[in-house]
């Protein structure tokens, strides 16, 4: 099918971790850390609630 709004959210993973990369290639571990601590916890709230959006299977199984 058609991109969709997950297909972006790929693509911000991607550059987020490219730019934790380079942050702690350039010793800014303050900057790594938070960049990623970001990233895990938008990814655990983001994929959940994408995740149970009515007509996905996890919503049928958690509200049917």
């Amino acid at each position: 099918g058609p991109f969709s709004f997950i297909h972006l959210l790929s693509l911000l993973v991607l550059y987020s971790l490219w730019e934790a990369i380079n942050a702690a290639r350039k010793g800014e571990i303050a900057k790594h850390k938070t960049t990623m601590v970001r990233l895990y916890a938008l990814g655990l709230i983001l994929t959940g609630a994408f995740t149970l959006l009515p007509g996905r299977v996890m919503y049928r199984v958690f509200f049917s």
